[in-house]
């Protein structure tokens, strides 16, 4: 089953922290907050090992929607998990040659 990114972008967000002294803040940092939904519809907000352990994902999938989705929530950007082929692939050829010899 392949991972709905536009399913993940759905439960986080994501904002700059704030501190008491904006000399001390840093400029590109970020906190994300992941939330889940119960059977009710009410969100829950859960830690990031929680969250991809429940999606049963990895932090670096979440990384990829999160740098790919819109303000909405959408995915926009492009799947690369497609276009690969694998190396223990057998060859039309041979199989056309099996699917001929069986019939």
């Amino acid at each position: 089953m392949l991972f709905d990114f536009e399913y993940c972008g759905k439960f986080y967000k994501s904002h700059r922290p704030r501190t008491d002294d904006p000399s001390k803040q840093k400029t590109k940092s970020k906190c994300f907050e992941y939330y889940l939904t119960d059977l009710n519809g009410i969100k829950h907000r859960v830690c990031q090992k929680f969250f991809c352990l429940t999606l049963h994902i990895t932090f670096p999938v979440i990384k990829l929607a999160m740098k790919n989705c819109n303000e909405a929530g959408m995915f926009v950007g492009v799947d690369g998990r497609l276009g690969r082929t694998p190396p223990n692939k057998t060859s039309d050829k041979i199989i056309k040659e099996v699917k001929n010899h069986t019939q």
